[in-house]
């Protein structure tokens, strides 16, 4: 015999009586306090990621979690508290090497899966993008409408710029990118409703770094009603990661044993991992692991193994510098003429 499941009408029903409840008895305002830091995110510390990954920096150690039990314990919560996730958290999206996770680089058919109401709470969103893909967002379709951004970040990590393996000396070592008045800049104006944009930029080669931050500080980006995004004329931030070498091109001539595969403009793959063909040999058990440790027992010795060897030929002494700057909304009184490198 066939079972007829119930639905009930969570937000249009009136909540049953919850006094006695202390949380439901605080004022509204604390309690959304309470409920805010309830639902952000935060480190799922039983899924470390691979320190050896180009996506692991100290404040990605671990894959995220958002735990939404809060929203399971009555209706009243859940009517206050269902859109919060959203409001409260960065939105993360990754163009080449990035952490596993659904849809972590196709950032219109995640906005598109959300609800109207959702869309307009979205408030940071943060892309972590080579430059193949952001010359490309020229032309890319805009966010989905009724996405609400207020704040914009594109980190530029350092496998991420143009030929980021040549050496120093060699043209196409030097740290390039095009003026996005000739590219991206287009995709930020379809973004009306920003407020902030914050460039990160990062590079092993610091002098470079710094040219190109003072570089970037000249640009101004237009948005759609009149308004721009500029400067805010100060310094930039600067700050540094400690990376493993593996992910140092300097070590590319040194390691015999790992092969550099190019498989298209900007995206140099290092991550081919060949151990010896001395089977039974320390270095040939070494097998390069990806993402974050996987579920069961025998996985998660399996992965511990392989991150201590890994660990002993790789230590986490790369420094890679950072360039931090801020862009901020303004009124465009007098457009600047942006398309010259």
């Amino acid at each position: 015999m066939a079972t007829r499941l119930r639905t009930f009408p969570l937000l249009t029903a009136p909540p049953r009586d919850q006094h006695q409840s202390r949380l439901l008895r605080l004022p509204a305002e604390i309690r959304q306090i309470v409920f805010r830091h309830a639902v952000v995110e935060c480190d799922d510390l039983s899924r470390p990621y691979n320190k050896h990954e180009p996506y692991y920096r100290h404040d990605f150690k671990f894959a995220g979690k958002i735990t939404i039990a809060l929203l399971l314990t009555c209706r009243q919560v859940y009517v206050e508290a269902r859109l919060l996730p959203v409001a409260v958290n960065d939105h993360i999206f990754w163009q080449g090497g990035a952490p596993p996770g659904r849809l972590v680089s196709n950032h219109i058919a995640y906005f598109q899966r959300m609800s109207d109401e959702q869309r307009a709470l979205v408030q940071r969103a943060h892309f972590f993008g080579d430059l193949p893909w952001l010359d490309l967002q020229g032309g890319a379709t805009p966010l989905p409408v009724g996405v609400g951004l207020k704040r914009l970040q594109i980190t530029i990590r350092h496998t991420a710029w143009k030929y980021w393996y040549d050496d120093y000396d060699d043209l196409h070592g030097q740290l390039y990118f095009k003026n996005p008045a000739q590219c991206w800049a287009g995709w930020v104006k379809t973004m009306s409703t920003l407020q902030e944009f914050v460039l990160v930029l990062e590079s092993d080669r610091w002098q470079q770094l710094d040219e190109r931050a003072a570089e970037a500080s000249n640009w101004t980006f237009p948005l759609e009603g009149g308004h721009c995004l500029v400067h805010d004329g100060k310094a930039p931030v600067n700050s540094m990661h400690l990376l493993s070498s593996h992910l140092n091109a300097a070590r590319e001539g040194e390691d015999s044993q790992q092969e550099s595969v190019w498989d298209g403009e900007g995206n140099f793959d290092r991550t081919h991992w060949h151990g010896s063909d001395d089977e039974g040999s320390e270095d040939g058990q070494d097998a390069f692991e990806y993402g974050a440790k996987r579920d069961g027992d025998d996985a998660d010795q399996s992965w511990a193994d392989s991150q201590t060897r890994l660990d002993r030929k790789f230590p986490l002494d790369f420094v890679v510098y950072v360039r931090t700057l801020k862009f901020v909304r303004v009124v465009e009184t007098n457009p600047t003429d942006t398309d010259s490198d």
